[in-house]
């Protein structure tokens, strides 16, 4: 578990998002809008497991942020 200050989570959050693959941002504005994987497999043409995969990813490159 991971605690971010206030003040740091912006950037945090942009840092992330200068990270992700323009895909993996894709995914997690719909995951954001609250769709599910399903959901939002459907409204970006793709498979569920693509989109599995790409909150995977974004979660990991998160992980790696908040660590630092």
């Amino acid at each position: 578990l991971y605690f971010v200050r206030p003040d740091s989570f912006f950037d945090s959050v942009q840092e992330l998002l200068e990270e992700c693959s323009s895909f993996e941002r894709e995914v997690l504005i719909c995951v954001h809008q609250g769709y599910s994987t399903t959901e939002a497999a459907s409204q970006l043409g793709c498979s569920k497991r693509k989109v599995q995969s790409a909150l995977s990813r974004a979660r990991t490159k998160l992980l790696h942020i908040l660590a630092q």
